[in-house]
């Protein structure tokens, strides 16, 4: 087989490879940082259960990924503690799902949402009790541990991890708005089916004529 067969046979291989790529539903990298935010009994946001309770929220937000571990919490009986993400400014809330304590007030749950978390500019964790046999579309008026959101370390720096104890912050008054579900994220790149008819056709092409050809 001469050079030129050759090198029809690699641009056939070619087009097959570009076609069968062109079907490949694009894949998108998420950004898989965790966001650690540490939980207490938080003036102006805290009305519910123990003082010393603490904890720790790790929310992936392009996961919709959020892990609660606590301590000392008050135990329920008939009803749950849910945790919402909250943005004090807008209002708007954000359900991460229910989580429980065990006897002694332990809590340790990773809840995975079914998409991912919006960026709506949250800057607040806390956790609320509600009723059991309800979907709450916003929280209740019973806030147990609550921690704010930190802020954006400078490179090479820690992010800070203690509770922002400064300003006191108040949430009696915000009127909670549940924020929309995000968009559905596409499944690929819309070009790409009529990627692969117009090659698959040029593939089919090469290949018969240089059967045709081998064949002579």
């Amino acid at each position: 087989m001469g050079i030129q067969m050759w090198r029809m046979l690699a641009s056939v291989t070619l087009l097959i490879i570009l076609g069968q790529a062109a079907l490949q539903p694009e894949v998108v990298q998420g950004n898989g940082t965790s966001i650690k935010v540490v939980l207490s009994y938080l003036s102006g946001v805290s009305n519910f259960g123990s003082q010393s309770a603490a904890g720790v929220a790790e929310i992936v937000m392009k996961e919709g990924e959020i892990k609660i571990t606590a301590l000392g919490m008050q135990p329920l009986t008939s009803q749950t503690y849910q945790v919402w993400l909250a943005n004090t400014r807008s209002g708007e809330v954000w359900n991460g799902g229910r989580v429980s304590p065990d006897p002694r007030g332990n809590v340790s749950a990773t809840n995975i949402l079914a998409g991912e978390i919006p960026d709506k500019g949250y800057n607040l964790v806390f956790l609320s009790v509600e009723e059991p046999d309800v979907a709450p579309r916003t929280p209740s008026q019973q806030r147990s541990i609550a921690g704010h959101f930190p802020t954006s370390p400078a490179p090479g720096q820690q992010p800070e991890q203690l509770p922002n104890t400064g300003d006191a912050l108040s949430v009696d008054n915000i009127r909670f708005v549940p924020a929309a579900p995000p968009a559905a994220r596409p499944e690929g790149e819309p070009w790409r089916p009529w990627v692969m008819t117009a090659l698959l056709p040029l593939a089919a092409a090469l290949g018969f004529w240089i059967g045709r050809r081998c064949g002579a």
